[in-house]
């Protein structure tokens, strides 16, 4: 696969975790059987978001947005 992925990890329907990635398979592996720090307590993750893009960069800047919007409906 090209590109990257912008993916949102949720549980009990609350933002958790947003990450990139070329592999979401194996990134879902890792958060799942606790390989990633930032969610290695947590049980019953689900995808939230899935979004493709072409370039780095525009990943990089998609998940910001993304992380600021979340993070502005937990305030």
């Amino acid at each position: 696969m090209q590109g990257f992925l912008v993916f949102v990890l949720e549980q009990n329907n609350e933002f958790i975790y947003s990450g990139i990635t070329q592999n979401l398979e194996e990134a879902l592996c890792e958060h799942r059987s606790g390989l990633n720090s930032k969610t290695k307590n947590l049980k019953d993750l689900k995808i939230r978001t899935i979004e493709k893009y072409d370039t780095l960069i525009e990943a990089v800047f998609r998940k910001q947005i993304l992380e600021a919007k979340f993070r502005k409906k937990l305030a």
